[in-house]
């Protein structure tokens, strides 16, 4: 093993300004099966916890609802997915494809988004819990900063407002010098944050190290962005 980083200290770099670690903020990157949490105060990690619900369990939901596969699941909840029941129209209807064979399944919208409301609401709830287990009894000065690919469901900056006080942000990874337009979203802030902390951090990781006198770090690190982000465009082209 050449190298390891906690994944919300990957996710930090990419997303959180210098002044939110100062002031304190909590970070929760929702990823594929867990959201971590990543609490900082004055500049650094005070507290980290993981929750076992994340963007898997939104579209499970759905898939054993209906009765479809999951792959159409996760389609219809990124084509009509909303969090916020009031934003989705009581007579909408959607049309979303049966298992093979099967007709596809038409359904009001509104019952549609009502899994993703109930399961968004729990894990709203369960996020509370965490940052009052770890001491805090109020939230800190820079507020609450979601990232990863569940961030991106609409309505979850609004509902979020609803469960907790203080300032929330949905976080795509910073302005960063060569970052490619396809990587500028809350799904691959993990990832881009991987790279960063090769970059800034070249002590911790010893394999970059040894080829830092190759060339120079930031050239190194853009390169590695670019590549990255032709692969997320092949893998889009082949599914």
């Amino acid at each position: 093993m050449k190298g390891m980083v906690l994944e919300p200290l990957a996710s930090a770099e990419a997303v959180l300004t210098g002044d939110e670690r100062e002031m304190g903020v909590v970070l929760v990157d929702i990823g594929g099966g867990t959201s971590d949490i990543a609490i900082f105060k004055n500049g650094v990690l005070a507290h980290t916890a993981v929750i076992p619900v994340a963007g898997y369990q939104f579209t499970n939901d759905i898939a054993m609802a209906l009765g479809v596969p999951y792959e159409v699941a996760e389609e219809a909840k990124l084509k009509y997915g909303h969090v916020i029941l009031d934003e989705v129209g009581s007579d909408e209807t959607i049309l979303i494809p049966g298992s093979p064979g099967e007709e596809p399944h038409r359904v009001r919208r509104r019952d549609f988004c009502c899994f993703l409301n109930d399961r968004a609401t729990e894990l709203l709830r369960l996020i509370r819990l965490k940052i009052k287990q770890a001491g805090l009894g109020v939230m800190p000065p820079g507020g609450i900063v979601f990232t990863g690919g569940g961030a991106n469901l609409p309505g979850w900056e609004q509902l979020t407002r609803e469960y907790l006080p203080g300032p929330v942000r949905i976080a795509p990874p910073r302005d960063i010098l060569g970052l490619p337009a396809e990587l500028k979203s809350p799904t691959y802030s993990t990832s881009i944050g991987i790279l960063l902390w090769g970059i800034y951090h070249p002590v911790e990781q010893q394999a970059y190290k040894e080829h830092e006198s190759n060339g120079n770090t930031f050239t190194k690190g853009r390169h590695w962005l670019q590549l990255l982000a032709q692969f997320m465009g092949a893998r889009k082209a082949y599914t």
